[in-house]
């Protein structure tokens, strides 16, 4: 017995070789099952979400569906486009409906246009399984309530406070017909009760023994507790608290847009479409970003704005120039939407020869879309578009490195774009990592590596996915590479692609040209316009000082600086008022010079020079800050130094000389001794008191820098030195007397 239970014990050899055999392939193929399975909740976590951000007006009217449903249609195309090319890529759409756009309160008053949009927005839930969000971070009351609840979820904020709620209220109930819109929509979401509270003031809410809420006038609130806030009296005006609690809106906040694409994975470049599609206009910009662009710009966007557009094409072939400029043009750009009613939506259409200070400009703007790479048989047809590009610019810059990052990184912060993906196109050391949330779904978000060990130290919430820049060089991003990142929204291949993506008709786009004061500022600021300009002006500046009274040429010398000044002011800004002060400082110094403080010294040379720097720095348009600036600015200045010596050698041979020349000396007063009109000694006939100081010998009594007063006998008259200083008490001869001018020597 014993050996047979020892022979059955024993197992063949060959039996454990085939059942080893079946284990190993059994447990290889639950580990693919498993590797499968978490590949495919790995590529549904990481797949992408589209949808786009729509504000609603803060008045709604029966424009505002249609106008909804045209923003809708090319994201929702191009999402579709995407699905079929790649279903497994792709995500959920989702449409955000903003009903509190700039934190303005949403109160409309007309039923029918809100039902109108209720309609549309539970339509595209049923027909096009589209995910309907309403974001609330401000008071919905009023019939605007109507289209939050035909929406697939309620977002609220917590700060700044939200409210929903107060459709009507005791003094204004709400008619039968609109009742049972409210009702219809409260039975395919939330307890009807709560929705009948907003409008119906005579309902009191309890909860019942069921945990359900409910009127306490029905049965089965019998016995239930009274919800507080919710008592006879008043309708509801529902804060996140206590809608939150009651199951309105979802029980985590959302203060802010970004939080709300966050917690949907949606690019930022779904933020606020512009609704209306009635002007859209193009501007296009080459060349080097500096002041003249500046201006040029932003008088051709408040042409465009004046004449309603609420599109901007801004086409970028720009780049280089003065990083100043291109940061004080994207604040304006940034800008455009903070004090308007009706909102502009700006496009920045970066082309192939748009490079490094462009990105300011790309960044201002509310929507990116970059010029595609072409190549036919290995040869570049079309050279594609890059963000960045700093490599070349910051060398021959060094010292505003520092200055332009923080600016960018504020430009882009303030269109919500991405901060360190800014940061990261000037700054060397930066290491990006692309992370994702290991502990709830969230978007794909970029983290420095700093922040990724502090991170792995700590809590342990970010997962990094990739590397999206190394250290020891700059972030330079191609078009395919700034639509993953989500800085751009689309790449194309030309302009007339952008517009059959963006909805508009190329024929309908206008183009702002240069317009006539374009060619005049072109004119007056051409280098030799310009010396002319300068050159003219100071010679009849010096015509007019040897000139008594205000003739001729102090207007022709006023116009001409008033030209100069005024036709570099378009184009370099407050620095060019800088330079017109010390232009005119400049101009007093030297009149104190000659007329008040004796010899020449510190003040007049002062003065020249103030006169040329202020010049200068109005051809160079910035003050220089390095070696080769100041080279650059010599260059500038040469040509206008040149013309100051000339216009001081013509203003002497032209007070020499005009004088005797037949009608032109008519333009300058003669001395009476000369003019020969009032017989051979006209000074007598004229002004016989001071005809007989002539050789006449008197005492300063005051000093003389060059002007003062010198008495003879009982008289005192008002006299100019030939020298420079005279001191009081002197003997002095008059010497010569031109017209009321006496000149006086020292004896």
């Amino acid at each position: 017995m014993t050996a047979n239970k020892r022979v059955q014990n024993v197992i063949h050899p060959s039996a454990m070789s085939a059942r080893a055999i079946l284990a190993g392939v059994a447990g290889r193929w639950i580990a693919c099952c498993l590797v499968l399975l978490l590949s495919g909740a790995l590529l549904a976590q990481e797949r992408r979400n589209a949808g786009l951000v729509a504000p609603i007006p803060a008045t709604i009217t029966t424009e505002a569906t249609s106008r909804l449903r045209s923003a809708l249609y090319g994201p929702w195309r191009r999402y579709e486009d995407e699905r079929n090319r790649d279903p497994r890529g792709v995500g959920n759409f989702y449409l955000i409906c903003d009903f509190n756009p700039d934190n303005r309160d949403n109160a409309s008053e007309d039923p029918g246009a809100c039902q109108s949009l209720a309609r549309y927005l539970r339509d595209l839930q049923k027909k096009q399984g589209i995910q309907v969000i309403a974001f609330v971070h401000g008071s919905v009351t009023r019939h605007a309530v109507l289209p939050v609840l035909a929406c697939s979820e309620i977002l609220m904020s917590q700060q700044p406070p939200a409210h929903l709620g107060k459709a009507a209220d005791a003094s204004h109930p709400l008619e039968r017909l609109d009742r049972l819109a409210y009702d219809d929509l409260a039975n395919k979401r939330y307890p009807v009760v709560l929705v009948r509270k907003m409008y119906d003031a005579e309902i009191e809410v309890v909860k019942g023994r069921d945990g359900k809420y409910h009127d306490a006038h029905e049965k089965l609130a019998q016995g239930g507790e009274p919800i507080s806030g919710l008592s006879r009296g008043e309708t509801a005006l529902y804060s996140f608290a206590q809608a939150s609690k009651l199951g309105l809106c979802q029980p985590m906040p959302c203060n802010n847009i970004e939080d709300a694409l966050a917690r949907y994975r949606l690019p930022r470049a779904s933020l606020y479409p512009a609704l209306d599609r009635l002007a859209a206009w193009r501007i296009v910009l080459k060349g080097s970003i500096n002041g003249e662009m500046k201006e040029r710009v932003q008088r051709r966007v408040r042409q465009a704005l004046g004449e309603k557009a609420n599109v901007l094409i801004l086409e970028l072939a720009c780049g280089g120039g003065e990083s100043e400029a291109a940061y004080e043009l994207a604040v304006f750009l940034s800008e455009l939407n903070d004090n308007r009613r009706e909102p502009v939506e700006t496009i920045a259409y970066v082309t192939g020869q748009a490079h490094d200070t462009a990105t300011f400009l790309a960044l201002a703007c509310n929507k990116i879309i970059m010029q595609r790479e072409i190549k036919q048989n290995g040869q570049l047809i079309q050279e594609g578009a890059v963000l960045g590009g700093f490599e070349r610019y910051v060398p021959n810059h060094p010292t505003q490195e520092a200055a332009m990052r923080s600016s960018l990184a504020d430009i882009a912060e303030k269109k919500h774009y991405p901060r360190i993906l800014a940061q990261g196109m000037l700054d060397r050391d930066l290491r990006i990592y692309a992370v994702k949330s290991t502990k709830e779904e969230s978007a794909r978000q970029y983290i420095s590596k700093a922040e990724l060990e502090a991170d792995q130290q700590g809590e342990q919430r970010w997962q990094s996915i990739g590397i999206i820049k190394k250290e020891h060089q700059y972030l330079t991003l191609t078009a395919e590479q700034a639509r993953e990142l989500g800085l751009a929204r689309e790449v194309v291949n030309n302009f007339d692609e952008l517009c059959e993506l963006e909805g508009v008709s190329r024929n309908e786009v206008r183009t702002a040209d240069s317009d006539w004061l374009d060619g005049l500022i072109d004119f007056l600021r051409d280098p030799w316009t310009s010396v002319v300009l300068v050159m003219l002006g100071i010679t009849c500046l010096i015509l007019e000082l040897k000139m008594p009274g205000v003739g001729l040429p102090g207007i022709i010398s006023a116009i001409c600086f008033l030209l100069f000044f005024w036709s570099h002011s378009q184009v370099s800004g407050q620095i060019v008022w800088l330079a017109f002060l010390l232009f005119l400082l400049g101009l007093i110094l030297i009149g104190l010079e000659i007329f008040v403080i004796p010899g020449f010294g510190i003040t007049g040379i002062s003065g020249i020079i103030l006169v040329l720097g202020s010049i200068g720095l109005v051809a160079y348009g910035h003050w220089p800050r390095s070696n080769e600036e100041w080279i650059g600015y010599g260059q500038a200045l040469g040509p206008f130094t040149l013309g100051i010596v000339a216009a001081i050698v013509s203003a002497f041979l032209l007070a020499r000389y005009l004088p005797h020349i037949p009608y032109a000396n008519r333009l300058m007063l003669k001395p009476q001794e000369e003019s020969g009109e009032f017989g051979e000694e006209p000074a007598e006939l004229i002004h016989p008191e001071m005809a007989a100081l002539l050789g006449a010998i008197g005492v300063t009594a005051t000093p003389l820098r060059p002007a003062g007063k010198v008495q003879f006998g009982d008289d005192f008259v008002d006299v100019v030195a030939e020298g420079s200083y005279v001191q009081p008490g002197t003997r002095v001869q008059v010497i010569e007397i031109e017209g009321n001018r006496i000149v006086v020597k020292e004896v």
